[in-house]
């Protein structure tokens, strides 16, 4: 990456927001032969992503009615994300609005700032492929051009890739229509994603006829790698043998706790859960069988 003459920035901070600081005001969209703001953020768990694009980059954005598309894969979107945005802004759209009926894309929220045409985009990443995928004069994303395209969990593209075929799809469609926007890559594990994300965007930078002279001598890339090496959580292990061990240290602790509990076996896992369910001081529970 040095050889990219990338910008790398360590920082240590509880909350993303104070390590970034106020540079994201000098994030830009590309003006030949410079290109658009390429931002890598590498962070912890906890440490405010989300709430970095919703209470500083976004009302920043609206006063200058700059419009935002934040990308994600369904798990995130469906829960966290989708929350955060509900807690604070206005929907002036769902899913059902512009989609055609027998498609599943619901998962499509568009929010306004108040007081500014400036607006968020909420989408997965496999429904931005399907729209994407639509004839003319069929329902789509709205016109309007993003300043911002934000690919949260970026890590996707790699992880999945093991088993998902249209991972590299879907960034070539991502490059080709925002390929002049501020990319902002966003995940608690960027580091190995990096490099052929990187090797994408030039894979997909757009013809020019003398490409050998203005890629060497004229193109200019603007890219900064944000790396967070805060840890602010402190991990208990708590080894087990039988499952009312497990049940009753976690009837015992604080509600705000939160386990990560492995077994053994699948059929017991599922077991565990609907145990887990029946407590009082569960508030949310995932089970994850791979």
């Amino acid at each position: 990456m040095a050889q990219r003459d990338m910008e790398v920035r360590h920082i240590c901070a509880q909350w993303i927001a104070d390590g970034i600081g106020e540079d994201f005001k000098s994030w830009s969209t590309g003006q030949p032969p410079v290109s658009a703001s390429r931002i890598f953020l590498e962070s912890p768990t906890g440490t405010g992503k989300t709430s970095f694009i919703l209470d500083r980059l976004f009302p920043y954005a609206a006063k200058r009615d700059r419009c935002i598309l934040y990308l994600g894969n369904r798990t995130a979107l469906e829960e966290q994300t989708k929350y955060a945005v509900e807690k604070r802004l206005t929907r002036i759209t769902e899913g059902e609005d512009v989609c055609p009926e027998g498609e599943d894309l619901t998962e499509i929220r568009i929010f306004r700032y108040p007081g500014s045409n400036a607006f968020i985009t909420i989408l997965n990443y496999q429904s931005l492929l399907a729209f994407s995928k639509r004839p003319e004069g069929t329902p789509s994303l709205p016109t309007n051009p993003y300043y911002y395209v934000i690919l949260d969990k970026a890590h996707f593209f790699l992880e999945d890739a093991l088993f998902n075929s249209m991972t590299w799809k879907i960034l070539e469609r991502i490059m080709q229509r925002f390929y002049q926007s501020v990319l902002l890559f966003m995940s608690a594990t960027m580091g190995e994603s990096v490099a052929p994300l990187l090797m994408a965007l030039d894979m997909f930078r757009p013809p020019h006829p003398q490409a050998l002279i203005y890629n060497a001598h004229y193109y200019s890339r603007n890219e900064t790698f944000y790396i967070n090496s805060y840890h602010g959580v402190t991990y208990r292990p708590f080894f087990f043998r039988e499952y009312g061990e497990i049940t009753a240290k976690i009837r015992a602790c604080p509600r705000e706790e939160k386990w990560l509990i492995f077994v053994s076996s699948k059929r017991e896992g599922l077991g565990l859960g609907k145990r887990l369910r029946g407590e009082t001081n569960v508030i949310k529970l995932r089970i994850s069988c791979t």
